[in-house]
């Protein structure tokens, strides 16, 4: 008998560049927003803002990030979305969270460092997303 969980739990992770001029009100709609939509999906994750950057963590199952990211990519406060992982999982590692969010300037040059290469590696992000769960 197959896990309740296994083939369809998926993580997601993207990058996206910030519109230039977003507020703290606009970051409060995203987050509010993002709260709900999961809650109601039984979708968790994270949401990192550095000022120029989101880096999002998504967790559930499948069909839902498929629509998730059509969504999240219509979103005008933001561009360059970049999906860097996608994989299956057996457990959520930010379970704990409809929506976690952590703004961190500190993190804003390393990001910046990271996404200048077109295909940038996502191995680094995952010790700044761990890093910033930390804070929550």
């Amino acid at each position: 008998m197959a896990s309740p969980l296994a083939p369809s739990l998926q993580h997601l992770m993207y990058f996206s560049s910030a519109r230039p001029g977003l507020g703290s009100l606009d970051i409060r709609a995203i987050l509010g927003g993002a709260q709900v939509r999961n809650r109601r999906l039984d979708v968790t994750g994270l949401l990192l803002f550095t000022g120029r950057h989101f880096v999002q963590v998504l967790e559930g199952r499948a069909a839902d990030l498929d629509g998730l990211v059509k969504a999240i990519q219509l979103d005008t406060r933001h561009d360059g979305l970049q999906v860097l992982v996608r994989q299956s999982i057996r457990q959520r590692l930010y379970g704990q969270w409809a929506m976690a969010f952590v703004e961190s300037l500190d993190d804003a040059d390393a990001l910046d460092r990271l996404f200048i290469n077109t295909n940038p590696d996502p191995t680094p992000l995952a010790g700044i997303l761990e890093r910033a769960a930390r804070r929550v």
